[in-house]
């Protein structure tokens, strides 16, 4: 447990951190949306980065990526038995962590368009939902393949300026990536092999029970992607592509603030995620989680339309 333990406290200690900074803005001068998502966005992005470095990971997805995005049940000793539904391997454990880390850099894109109250959405935000779409798509979870459509609706959508939400086209892209949230939750529960994945975790208290628990296992070179590991994120993808959409339907509207659901849904699925894997970073989706309730957007100077004479 020695690394484990010093990753999961040296978290801790930077969420607490985080989260007493966060107070402070917000008793002084209230907190910027548009100021924190550039902060984290880097921290988004280096999700990603950390998924090739820890050799767990780098590993099924260099056996994804050598042997095909169709091959995640292939020469795996429990295909036969698992037919037609996913073996929960490290391919497919990375596979989803790396897509976790493309959901959560695209909703920080469009938190950040919220902020600025931007007449598009970024183009960097449609195109990562298209690719990740696809390649989710043909590795195992096909029914991801509609992110390829709700991508370009993002590249193309406006917002309701002062109209009601069903005449903005942003507002039901909104709704088409909340909608293939609840098809990716509702499909992960019919699969056998999540359910008892699922009662493994609960079997053995939650706390811990991923059989990896995170960057301190990468580090000490112990642990696979298991069962756990895979469901857990698979499940954080569906609980992300709602969150995606709600930031969609806010920015389409203008909002004055993000919906509650989406602080509380980021706060609940960080401390699940900090629960299982106690040495990842998942708890700092608790600070994301606060400021998403707390922030405001930019404000727009007001202009006087009267003319003295």
């Amino acid at each position: 447990m020695g690394w484990n333990a010093v990753v999961g406290a040296t978290v801790t200690g930077v969420v607490a951190v985080n989260l007493y900074s966060l107070y402070k803005r917000h008793r002084s001068s209230g907190i910027s949306a548009q100021d924190y998502t550039t902060e984290v966005l880097p921290l988004a992005a280096s999700h990603f980065i950390v998924g090739p470095v820890m050799a767990q990971t780098r590993a099924g997805l260099l056996d994804l990526f050598f042997g095909g995005l169709r091959s995640i049940n292939a020469y795996h000793p429990a295909a036969l038995a698992c037919e037609p539904y996913p073996v929960l391997g490290p391919k497919f454990g990375a596979v989803h962590y790396m897509h976790v880390s493309n959901v959560a850099a695209t909703t920080t894109l469009v938190w950040r368009d919220w902020a600025t109250r931007s007449p598009k959405l970024t183009p960097l935000a449609g195109w990562v939902s298209i690719v990740s779409g696809l390649v989710m798509s043909a590795c195992c979870s096909a029914h991801l393949v509609l992110m390829l459509p709700i991508g370009v609706g993002m590249l193309l959508c406006s917002p309701a300026q002062g109209r009601p939400c069903y005449t903005a086209s942003g507002w039901w892209v909104g709704t088409a990536t909340k909608l293939l949230a609840v098809l990716h939750l509702a499909a992960g529960s019919t699969v056998p092999t999540m359910r008892a994945a699922i009662n493994a975790s609960l079997l053995r208290g939650v706390f811990a029970s991923s059989e990896f628990l995170g960057f301190g296992a990468a580090m000490s070179g112990i642990g696979i992607l298991g069962p756990i590991w895979g469901t857990a994120h698979f499940f954080l993808v569906g609980l992300n592509l709602w969150i995606l959409g709600s930031t969609i339907q806010d920015w389409a509207m203008a909002s004055p603030m993000l919906r509650r659901s989406s602080g509380l849904i980021n706060i609940g699925s960080g401390l699940l995620l900090a629960a299982l894997a106690p040495s990842s970073g998942y708890l700092a989706c608790v600070t994301d989680g606060v400021a998403m309730l707390l922030a405001t957007p930019t404000r727009q100077p007001k202009t006087d339309s009267t003319t003295r004479k």
